[in-house]
């Protein structure tokens, strides 16, 4: 799919053929852009410029059209042509994407910025698909391995305990508050809610393992280790000729991270959740 970057004007060209590539006798088109949740961001417009015959129409998405919401990151842009061939009325639509200039946020989508991202890679040996991958997939991988971390439980960091911030559900407390040093709330070990302010707020020694685990497992999404998948999946030994196979009993513990990236994370995160009562 096509990414353009938002508040640009968007020129495609579209073939007006079906999926065999057969083209349509098209006498004229009229469009309109849907976004991702089919809301209309430009009315059904007739194309002028469209001569008929033609094996192809010219649409251009205006810049202010390609506007992302507040918030976001990437916004789907969906042109639905409506063909007149003959007397029937044909439907082609035309998906792309706009995205913001910085894609990555930090403290909020990633923990580094793309070119962080880079550097960090430069201090992890053996990441061969984080290096021979496109800027784009690794984009997507980075914001994907912060997903997987932040499913992790951390340790609370060295503070004292606020109880005038405690949530309640009925009587069953949960993500527990406590206070850093840097007097920044850290909330029941759950990365995923703190603000970019708060993260900035965290240890450097912290941030810096976050930076190596989030790469280390942008690795592992974008290359797949069969051999480490079936040794995931229980795989004790395995015999080649006639093909014999033997699996541990009982299902293995299945974590969010890779082993790398759990490796530099180790110090930080715990495997057991607390949960009290008020």
């Amino acid at each position: 799919m096509d990414i353009f970057r938002a508040n640009s004007d968007v020129t495609l060209i579209i073939p007006l053929a079906d999926a065999e590539g057969n083209a349509y006798n098209v006498s004229a088109i009229s469009y309109r852009v849907v976004n991702q949740d089919e809301v209309e961001v430009l009315a059904l417009t007739p194309l002028t410029s469209f001569s008929a015959g033609s094996s192809e129409a010219t649409i251009t998405v205006l810049a202010v059209k390609n506007v992302l919401a507040t918030g976001s990151i990437r916004e789907l842009r969906n042109i639905e042509l409506y063909l007149t061939e003959d007397e029937n009325q044909i439907t082609i639509r035309y998906p792309y994407v706009i995205e913001a200039s910085q894609v990555l946020v930090v403290g909020e989508n990633s923990f580094q910025t793309y070119a962080q991202a880079l550097l960090t890679g430069m201090e992890i040996s053996d990441i061969p698909a984080w290096n021979a991958a496109s800027e784009q997939d690794r984009l997507t991988a980075l914001m994907d391995a912060r997903h997987h971390i932040v499913q992790l439980h951390f340790t609370l960091l060295t503070g004292y305990f606020d109880q005038s911030n405690i949530a309640y559900f009925g009587d069953m407390q949960f993500e527990t508050p406590y206070i850093s040093k840097n007097n920044v709330a850290f909330l029941g070990g759950n990365l995923d809610l703190l603000k970019p302010a708060q993260y900035a707020a965290l240890p450097e020694k912290m941030r810096q393992k976050l930076r190596l685990a989030q790469v280390a497992e942008a690795d592992a999404i974008l290359g797949s280790d069969p051999i480490k998948d079936q040794r995931e999946s229980g795989l004790i030994s395995s015999t080649i000729g006639e093909v014999s196979q033997r699996y541990r009993e009982g299902k293995p513990m299945q974590l969010p991270v890779c082993s790398k990236a759990l490796s530099y994370l180790s110090y930080y995160i715990s495997f057991t959740r607390r949960v009290g009562r008020g």
